[in-house]
């Protein structure tokens, strides 16, 4: 939760610190119904900030896709493509000659 910084609001990471405080205290309890009703608040609070953070890359994919359309033949990550040479290594006496 921290490493992910000011990508999450204040009021979601305040809502996962509570359900995980929850369930550390329902865990002494051993209530198996109880443990199950905490988990799947956490989990739901974690899908909520998932949700946020998979909209705030996928808008900013859309906003670099359109800065950057041209038609290029190098990688994404710049590279141009280099010629690929298939080869067998042979060993042995034979391959030595």
């Amino acid at each position: 939760l921290e490493d992910l910084g000011d990508s999450v609001d204040e009021a979601s990471k305040a809502e996962i610190k509570q359900a995980a405080e929850d369930l550390r205290g329902t865990l002494e309890s051993e209530d198996a119904a109880e443990i199950t009703a905490k988990t799947d608040a956490l989990r739901s609070a974690f899908h909520k900030v998932s949700e946020q953070m998979y909209a705030a890359a996928s808008q900013q994919a859309q906003s670099d896709g359109a800065a950057g359309n041209g038609a290029t033949t190098a990688d994404a990550d710049g590279t141009a493509e280099e010629e690929v040479v298939d080869a067998e290594v042979v060993e042995g006496e034979e391959g030595r000659r």
